[in-house]
């Protein structure tokens, strides 16, 4: 199953990607071409946050973990985070992330609009987390209207957020539009059920991105 890369870019004051004369759509236009042509690369995903168009979101399709430390070992790493660097404010947040089910990564993240939602653990989330959370599929599939599919997993790495340290699961659920997701989180059925995704997570972070595929 290929691991999924995910990247928030803390975009730089003036740095406009939406802009295809600007320094910064063409940095990232150079930088997303070079990651195409790296061994294991399968494609990437990007957009901005609609919550915060500063943040750039990159989701990156890798055939395993290891193609992308292969990457980042190569001699060309070092100038694609140099060139990366002139259009961030600061470092990125990058985690690796194995999701299930892997066919509903594509539905989620070619839908309108993508709900990405991290749900921040102390340590390690129980073994049982994404089997246990992904039993809400039929909830959004009877009760959201607008709701197209999803997917869920657990980070490789550990992330610190408000005093929380460890692994974070990270969901991505496609919608219609983000009003649907909204209008859905008003519910009965959203309350009644939401604590399946949370499980024992202390934190959460959630927005909403319309991604883009690289071609």
């Amino acid at each position: 199953m290929p691991t999924i890369e995910v990247v928030v870019f803390p975009l730089a004051s003036g740095a406009d990607i939406g802009d295809p004369d600007s320094n910064a759509a063409k940095v990232l236009s150079e930088n997303i071409d070079l990651i195409k042509q790296q061994p294991g690369a399968q494609g990437v995903h990007f957009g901005l946050q609609i919550e915060n168009p500063g943040l750039l979101q990159l989701f990156i399709i890798w055939e395993s973990i290891d193609a992308h430390k292969k990457f980042q070992g190569s001699e060309s790493y070092g100038p694609f985070q140099k060139k990366f660097g002139q259009i961030l404010a600061s470092k990125p947040t990058i985690v690796h992330v194995d999701f299930e089910p892997y066919s509903s990564v594509a539905t989620a993240l070619g839908a309108p609009c993508t709900e990405v939602a991290s749900f921040y653990f102390n340590g390690t989330p129980p073994k049982s987390y994404v089997s246990d959370a992904l039993k809400i599929e039929p909830v959004l599939k009877q009760h959201a209207a607008g709701y197209i599919g999803g997917a869920l997993g657990v980070s490789y790495e550990e992330l610190e957020r408000d005093g929380v340290k460890g692994h974070v699961g990270v969901l991505v659920l496609g919608w219609e539009s983000k009003a649907k997701h909204m209008e859905f989180r008003e519910t009965s059925a959203f309350r009644e059920n939401i604590g399946m995704l949370r499980g024992e997570s202390k934190g959460i972070e959630m927005h909403h991105v319309q991604f883009m595929e690289a071609v």
